[in-house]
């Protein structure tokens, strides 16, 4: 694969990436299966039940952007995946810096993973499907999230599965319960919508739609990693805060932020299907994935036979 200007996809796409393998000495916190079984609400992710061909999009829109080498990611939509080659070359205030260049492939999620196990009574393409994702920063591995259930993928191996608060929670301490709306965590209620870490891994943030938690990450000693004292608005909080409205609607409103990501310093928000880019500054782009450069030519994912 042709990486542009020697860079790799995988060295600036999600510069740093979680801790993803070790588990939680603190107890495990229940979640009740009645939130976790009850299908998606008017303010959750849906997946399309049918067969209807299907654009990154359309349906649940983009719900996550995962490298897979050199410079192509997956790009996720529910239970469906496209293979997409970026733009790596540039820094921050390149305008071309993580734009999509070319299609390589798409289909379902449930061929792509087929060896994936079942988590905590679930797969991965089990309804909304996949809703976030990360790049392990300790070994490089793929982390796949599913509101709250998380795999991570090392080679064509699924060498740890279970739930977020595995890495999330660690010597008693873990996302603290977000003051508003009753207190909550970010793996209750719809559950975990995106996770991206700032640049050269000292933050790594997750997001439940419209709120948000940081993690601070730059220790070398994945164990000494801490959360904030306090979950933040989205609404209320830079560079969110300040985003121009797509459509009549800013990241955080509607189904709220569905995936985000970095390709060098530039911060890509997408909200199903909107875009925003973010050079560090300002917000340098916006707009409908179905108008934008690259984005405009996605292929169709099918359902299997």
């Amino acid at each position: 694969m042709r990486v542009r200007g020697g860079r790799s996809l995988a060295g600036l796409f999600f510069l740093a990436i979680a801790y993803g393998c070790y588990s939680s000495v603190a107890p495990v916190p229940k979640i009740d299966p009645g939130d976790i079984d009850s299908g998606s609400s008017s303010s959750g992710i849906p997946v399309d039940s049918g067969c209807a061909p299907r654009k990154p999009w359309e349906g649940p829109g983009v719900t996550g952007v995962l490298p897979n080498g050199g410079d192509t990611a997956y790009v996720l939509s529910g239970d469906r995946y496209f293979v997409a080659q970026f733009d790596v070359s540039g820094d921050a205030g390149d305008p071309t810096l993580g734009n999509v260049l070319a299609w390589r492939e798409s289909g379902m999620i449930k061929d792509l993973w087929n060896d994936a196990p079942n988590a905590l009574g679930g797969f991965i393409y089990d309804d909304p499907g996949v809703t976030a994702v990360y790049i392990s920063k300790t070994n490089g591995a793929q982390v796949i999230i599913n509101r709250f259930r998380r795999w991570v993928r090392a080679g064509d191996q699924w060498p740890v599965v279970g739930s977020v608060t595995d890495d999330w929670i660690f010597n008693d301490a873990g996302p603290p319960i977000f003051p508003e709306e009753g207190g909550t965590e970010p793996w209750q209620g719809d559950g975990v919508s995106a996770t991206y870490f700032g640049p050269n891994g000292a933050t790594f943030t997750v997001i439940s739609q419209n709120r948000g938690w940081t993690r601070k990450t730059s220790d070398p000693d994945p164990k000494n990693w801490t959360w904030n004292d306090a979950g933040f608005a989205l609404a209320d909080t830079a560079p969110f805060s300040t985003a121009p409205a797509v459509g009549g609607q800013r990241p955080f409103e509607g189904k709220g932020v569905t995936t985000a990501y970095y390709v060098g310093a530039k911060l890509f928000v997408i909200s199903v299907d909107k875009l925003w880019a973010y050079n560090g500054t300002a917000w340098v782009s916006s707009g409908l994935l179905s108008s934008m450069q690259g984005w405009s030519s996605a292929p169709s994912a099918n359902c299997s036979p």
